[in-house]
């Protein structure tokens, strides 16, 4: 997503989705990343916190908001929540730009290793 575009999905998205329709957080955790990726730190704190609160499919979008927010510690914490609860998808955590500011972090580094070990066993057994 463009920067450019951030406005346009941010306000089609903002009034149309309340917490009885976004039970699991995904719609509140996409916002959160959409700030994050515009700057809007605070705006993105607050929104990833009302995204915890409703809902625990959200760690993956919690963990990228935190990385563009170059918060890595945050980032890192969600990240191994994401694969922990049951969402190890290499592939996707190895290209997912989102993440960039975490590549050159020893913790991440480890994590992707380890990440890609159990990816590459899971192909191995199924």
């Amino acid at each position: 997503m463009d920067q450019a575009d951030l406005p346009v999905v941010s306000s089609t998205m903002h009034p149309r989705v309340t917490d009885d329709k976004d039970k699991r957080g995904m719609v509140t955790s996409v916002k959160a990343m959409m700030s994050a990726k515009a700057g809007k730190n605070s705006e993105a704190e607050a929104t990833i916190q009302h995204a915890i609160e409703i809902g625990h499919h959200t760690f993956y979008n919690i963990a990228s908001a935190y990385a563009l927010m170059n918060e890595p510690d945050q980032a890192m914490k969600w990240l191994q929540a994401t694969a922990d609860e049951g969402f190890p998808n290499f592939p996707l955590l190895e290209g997912d730009a989102r993440l960039d500011n975490l590549r050159k972090d020893p913790r991440f580094i480890a994590f992707m290793a380890q990440q890609k070990q159990q990816w590459e066993q899971f192909g191995a057994t199924l």
